[in-house]
């Protein structure tokens, strides 16, 4: 699956629903971050979810490695 770019050089998109404004509404979405990819924090007003499918990925709440 290609992804497309997103406002971050270093994470990539395939988006698979959206309702409402690109950057702003209800999405889901197929994310790969390059390896070492950081992103400024940021909200999402409506809720996210995250399913790591390889490697890994942290947030304040905690680190996740894949599968999870």
């Amino acid at each position: 699956m290609d992804g497309q770019p997103s406002p971050l050089p270093t994470v990539w998109r395939k988006r698979l629903y959206l309702d409402g404004p690109v950057e702003a509404g209800i999405v889901t979405s197929a994310v790969r971050y390059d390896p070492g990819a950081e992103s400024p924090h940021h909200t999402h007003p409506g809720g996210e979810e995250v399913f790591v499918l390889g490697g890994g990925f942290e947030d304040e709440f905690g680190a996740y490695p894949a599968r999870t």
